[in-house]
């Protein structure tokens, strides 16, 4: 049975005993014996090829499993290249829109500046108009207080 091979023992008067009681127990029960020793037999083959099979079944299935192994590791591999290039791709977008989005914010930036500082001029220079307007008044005022004084002046010579 070590080598997985069976050996068939039959019951023969000899295997009793070569006295007068073991011919008699060859007699009695020897066909019995026989009888037992080959369902023994049988029982040890169907066994050992139940094993065989059971074996080579296991190993079926074990080399199934390892395919089912390999094919998912591949599928996973293969999503996850996927999901690393969907996201290069959405960081690569992030950071375009990003750039864009500085560079109009630095446009609007600019010409907001440009715009206050058009105002602040044309104010400046509206409010030194204004000033100088203002000074010229104060000039005419002047000049109209030395007439009136002039004209004073004359009246009290003529008088």
């Amino acid at each position: 049975m070590n080598d997985g091979t069976s050996e068939t023992k039959s019951a023969t008067p000899a295997d009793f005993g070569d006295d007068d009681l073991g011919r008699i127990q060859g007699i009695l029960i020897g066909a019995h014996a026989r009888q037992v020793d080959e369902r023994l037999a049988a029982l040890e083959e169907a066994l050992l090829g139940a094993i065989a099979d059971l074996r080579n079944d296991l190993n079926d299935e074990i080399v199934a499993v390892k395919k089912q192994i390999v094919a998912e590791e591949t599928t996973r591999s293969k999503a996850m290249k996927n999901l690393g290039e969907r996201v290069d791709t959405e960081a690569e977008l992030r950071t375009e829109t990003e750039r864009t989005l500085i560079g109009k914010v630095d446009g609007v930036e600019t010409s907001i500046h440009e715009s206050i500082e058009a105002m602040r001029s044309s104010m400046t220079s509206d409010n030194d108009q204004a000033l100088a307007q203002i000074r010229d008044d104060k000039a005419d005022r002047a000049r109209l207080a030395d007439m009136f004084a002039a004209v004073a002046d004359q009246l009290r010579d003529e008088d």
